[in-house]
């Protein structure tokens, strides 16, 4: 499930990520638009053809990654939600990887990498502690993982 607001930018990429994941099992990609001004939702419709199970879901009720994540994880259809952003990239294996944990886990998450997509700018504009380890919430137990995750539907 790929939150996104205007990324028309950024989108592509993604999905070109999405697109070459081997898979065993059948899966779906849902796009959950959260208030696009831009062609967002065209890009997405350019890639149907390569990922031939892809929705696109409206979710402009109320603004934010939080807010259209959870339409697009009440839209789903299968017993599993692995959740990644229209702004990154997921690595070789994440759908398999998201998978196989989720099969033994209720809850599932992954690194970020912070150099992959961000140049020298942005690198120092932003902490990425996860040398070791998934990058904690100070306000909770969890890690901070929504754009890098997985959960039992």
């Amino acid at each position: 499930m790929i939150a996104a607001r205007n990324a028309v930018s950024t989108l592509g990429g993604q999905f070109e990520a999405r697109a070459v994941q081997p898979a065993s099992f059948r899966s779906e990609v849902i796009i959950s638009d959260n208030r696009s001004t831009d062609a967002t939702m065209k890009v997405a419709l350019a890639m149907a053809e390569r990922l031939p199970d892809l929705r696109r879901i409206a979710a402009s009720a109320r603004r934010g990654a939080g807010a259209a994540r959870n339409v697009g994880a009440s839209a789903a259809r299968g017993g599993y939600l692995a959740f990644c952003d229209s702004d990154d990239v997921v690595g070789a294996g994440w759908a398999s990887t998201m998978h196989t944990a989720l099969a033994g886990h209720a809850f599932a998450a992954g690194r970020l990498d912070g150099t992959l997509l961000n140049g020298g700018t942005s690198r120092a504009s932003r902490v990425l502690p996860q040398k070791d380890g998934l990058q904690m919430s100070p306000h909770s137990a969890l890690p901070r993982a929504a754009c890098n995750m997985g959960v039992r539907a």
